[in-house]
């Protein structure tokens, strides 16, 4: 009965050893989720401070565009203002070219008439 025992023993002990054996194993895989998980997090962190950055960086170029159409804006206004007194100018200078070259009809007929 004690060389049962003693085998029932050594069983329960290896038992316990393999046991052992997977604790450190199981304790070992949870280590490395856990370092991994810490990595996982880190590196989120560090995408989404980027991501952060380039979203800033996109809305200041927004807004500079958006300044630049407004500048764009009123210089076409500007330059549409002009264009329309240009326009004016021609019409008002042909009407008094054409006054004048009638004046020089006149003036050369009553030469030729003398």
């Amino acid at each position: 009965q004690a060389k049962v025992m003693s085998a029932s023993l050594a069983e329960r002990e290896k038992e316990v050893e393999w046991t052992r054996r997977e604790v450190v194993k199981s304790q070992e895989k949870a280590n490395l989720a856990e370092a991994t998980a810490e990595s996982l997090r880190t590196e989120m962190e560090k995408i989404e401070c980027d991501a952060q950055i380039k979203v800033e960086l996109a809305e200041e170029g927004l807004q500079a565009l958006q300044m630049d159409a407004e500048d764009v804006k009123r210089e076409l206004s500007t330059v549409k203002s002009q264009a329309g007194a240009a326009a004016v100018l021609e019409f008002n200078l042909r009407k008094e070219l054409e006054d004048l070259q009638r004046d020089v009809k006149k003036a050369n007929a009553k030469l030729s008439n003398q």
